[in-house]
This record gives C-alpha cells, structure tokens and sequence, in this order.
C-alpha cells in the first residue's frame, strides 16, 4: 500500500491528465460494446453510463441518448423519441451545438424576446425533422445528429424574425406558407448538396438555407417603398422585431453610408483610413454597445438581437462544449470590433450595435478552429484568417444584395468563406481534418493521440 501511494505521489501532471483523457470512450467503441449486448436498459449499463465523463454522455454530443435509440425502428411507436432527438439537435447545429438537452435550452430560449419566432422554428423545423424522419433523403448519420434538418429549423426561425422586421410589415398567411414550403424544400436540396459537395469532401452547410430564403425574400418581399427608405432626412434601417409583430426601427441617413464613399469614386481604403471625418467618428463609438454587438451575435444566428436570449445560447453552447464557447466568441469580437473600426458611425449604430457583423464572423471562426479541423494552433489561424476575409465577404455582398436586392445577406458570407477555406491543406499535415465528427473537445484529443504516435515528418 505504501509503494502504491509512494507512486501516486510522484506521478507528473501530464500523467494524471493522460490517465484522465484515457478514459474518453469513442462512439464506436460504445457501439461495439452495444452491439454485443442485448439489453441496453440493463442496470449494470445505466450505472457505467454515469460513471463516464459527462462530456462523453448527456454533455458533448449526447451519446446515450443516440445509444439508446440506435437499435428502436423510427416508424414504430418510438417514432416521437426520434422526432424529439432529432429536432432538438437540429435546434442546436446552426451554432454547431449537437445535443438534445443544449438544443432544448437554445428552443426554449427563442421565446424570450417573441414566441412567434418560437413557433416558426417549431414549425420549419418539425416539418423538415418528420419530412426527413419518413422519407430518409439522407445517411443516417446525417440524420440523427440534426444535420439534415437544421436548414428547416433556420429557414422557420429566420423567415418570422427577418420578414416582419427588415420589410416593416405584418407577419402574413403567404409568410407562413413559404416557411411551411421552404423547410421541406430544405431536405431535398440538402440531399443534392450533399451528393455534389461530398465528391469534394465538403459539408453543405447553410447553402440550402441561403438558397431558399433568398429566393423567398426576393418572391415575397413588399414593393419598396422609396420614400418611406430614403426620401426622408433620416432614412429608416430595420434591426428587429418587436412583441408587437411590427419592426423596431434606428435611424441611418443614407448621404453617410460607408457606400457613399465608394460611389463618389474614393477607394475602400480610402474612405476608413484617410477620411478625417471616419476617423473623428471612431471618437463617438459607444464601446459598450460593440461589446453588446459581439455578445448578441449568438442570437443573430437565428436572426433574433435580444440579450437574454444571446446568453442563454452562450451557455448552452459552453455546456456542450467549452471550446466551442471559446471559438464563437472569439470569432464574434473579431468580427464585431473590426466593424466598428471600418464603418462610418451610422452603419455602426444600425449593424454593429445589434451584432449583424459578429454572427457570421463568430460561425466562420468556430467552424474552422474547431469543428471541421481538430483545434491546434493551425486550425485557429486559419479561422482567424477566415474570419477576418468574412467581414470583407460580408461588406461585399450587402452592396449587392441589401442595398440593391433589398434583402439581407443570412449567413451567405459564412458559408461561402467556410468552404473556400475547408480546401486548404498544409504539407506538413498540421491542419487535420475531421473524419469522425464529434464535439471539439474529443475531436481534438484523438488527433492528438494519433499525432503522437506517428513521427512527424522533417520540413
């Protein structure tokens, strides 16, 4: 006993997080030991269970609960199970969050500012969860982790917040419509996407989602009206939705807006760092409101500035996963501080102060540090980089598509850098991609498991 306690004391700290980091079990380690069991609701099973890391069980991806129904037929009377599991996953993937309980706290969480977004993302997203559930257009994989479904869930949440808000109008029957037409819409596009990007081991990512909001924005949206816009001193610009279904409008005056700069025939380098007036405007920026800015770009993922809900998304995400916390947050004030320092003071108060240039930095930064690649120092430069060409994606396409096209630019910048970007590779093979996708955590520690025992190769 003396000798065992004697080495106990004398273990190193690498050996004791060694120790601790062996006992991550892998998903397919558990399905093998499932598959040679017959009874998965044994108690000696649900005892190992809450033994494990918590990470590895009901946090992380939640794999009990993907264990416990792997074996139960989806068209039986398990089917509402399923339908749940799925659902709420798909609530979560928009921020990459892939576990029931996280995503019942991100649901939950989309009625505090107005439960009609609530219900629209109830909507899409149980229309593309059952569309999916029944037809199986996708791997199973796919599936059950509520990737085939969360294009739905962003198409219901995103139509009932934006619609109202960016048009000034009423929510409308022929809105609801397109909500309901849309997320079905969802599954086969993503069921196309995923055929022709997977040749190119590509995700398909938010591209359905953009596909079809952008041509139902462009069906349905109102005629514009031009002097209610820009006729006026202060023209109006739309951020919000309010309790009421009416938008909550700030006031921008268009003769101000950093595209005025440009089209008076001035450079874009020009017109944020050699125009004296930008640069006494820096001198007004509410510092307070940025950071505001960069804390409710979680919530702007799902288009809703407001918060509270921001915060409750925040920790949902940083009990699935920490690191992920870290990378959305770090990618959200990149992209929100960068803005306040280009733009014009104007555009700062209508965008930045609402987080509008922080949620697609913020999913730019966490998909490439920590979701798709396994997190080192690489993978983070590269969403740093990332998020940096974002903001200027983000600059470039709103020059088209709001202020020509009259809609807003979702989650285009995001998803056209991320998968520009999931192409690069390095000789050296520092930048690993993920083969078996789990939460970033466990990602991270079996690339550096395998790395280990596989000699680096000399520059």
């Amino acid at each position: 006993m003396s000798r065992v306690r004697r080495r106990t004391s004398q273990m190193s700290g690498s050996e004791w997080i060694r120790i601790f980091a062996s006992q991550a079990m892998t998903l397919t380690d558990k399905d093998a030991i499932l598959s040679s069991t017959s009874d998965l609701s044994s108690p000696p099973k649900k005892e190992s269970y809450l033994l494990q890391n918590p990470w590895n069980t009901f946090l992380g991806d939640c794999s009990v609960v993907d264990a416990y129904l792997m074996d139960k037929p989806i068209l039986s009377l398990w089917f509402p199970l399923h339908y749940l599991n799925v659902f709420l996953r798909a609530v979560g993937q928009p921020t990459f969050v892939n576990n029931p309980f996280c995503g019942a706290i991100i649901f939950a969480s989309l009625f505090i500012q107005d439960y009609i977004v609530g219900l629209g993302c109830l909507l899409g997203g149980s229309v593309a969860t059952i569309g999916e559930l029944i037809l199986r257009l996708q791997p199973f994989d796919l599936l059950r982790n509520g990737v085939a479904a969360f294009n739905g869930v962003l198409v219901g949440t995103v139509i009932s917040v934006l619609y109202p808000g960016f048009y000034q109008t009423y929510r409308t029957p022929e809105m609801w419509i397109f909500i309901v037409v849309g997320s079905l819409l969802s599954i086969f596009v993503c069921s196309a996407f995923g055929n022709f990007l997977g040749r190119f081991n590509l995700p398909y990512l938010a591209l359905p989602f953009n596909m079809i909001i952008v041509c139902s924005f462009l069906t349905i949206q109102p005629p514009l009206d031009v002097d209610a816009l820009v006729g006026d001193e202060n023209g109006s610009y739309l951020t919000m939705t309010g309790q009421d279904n009416l938008p909550v409008t700030t006031t921008m005056s268009p003769s101000d807006d950093f595209g005025h700069h440009l089209a008076n025939g001035s450079s874009a380098f020009e017109a944020i760092t050699n125009s004296s007036e930008n640069r006494a405007q820096i001198n007004q920026v509410d510092w307070m409101q940025v950071g505001r800015g960069a804390l409710v770009s979680m919530s702007q993922v799902y288009a809703v500035d407001h918060v509270s809900t921001s915060i409750v998304m925040n920790i949902a995400t940083a009990l699935a996963s920490p690191l992920l916390f870290v990378m959305c947050s770090i990618g959200a004030i990149i992209g929100t501080f960068l803005a306040a320092v280009m733009f014009p003071i104007e555009v700062i108060e209508a965008e930045v102060y609402t987080g509008v240039w922080g949620y697609n930095a913020l999913l730019t930064m966490a998909a490439l540090s920590c979701v798709f690649f396994s997190f080192n120092h690489m993978s983070f430069l590269l969403g740093v980089m990332a998020t940096l060409a974002n903001v200027v994606v983000q600059c470039a396409l709103k020059r088209n598509m709001t202020e020509t096209n009259n809609i807003p630019v979702f989650t285009v910048p995001m998803t056209l850098v991320t998968l520009v970007f999931l192409l690069t590779t390095d000789v050296r093979g520092v930048l690993h991609r993920v083969v078996d996708p789990s939460y970033p955590e466990k990602q991270s520690y079996q690339w550096f498991r395998e790395s280990r025992q596989i000699p680096q190769s000399i520059a």
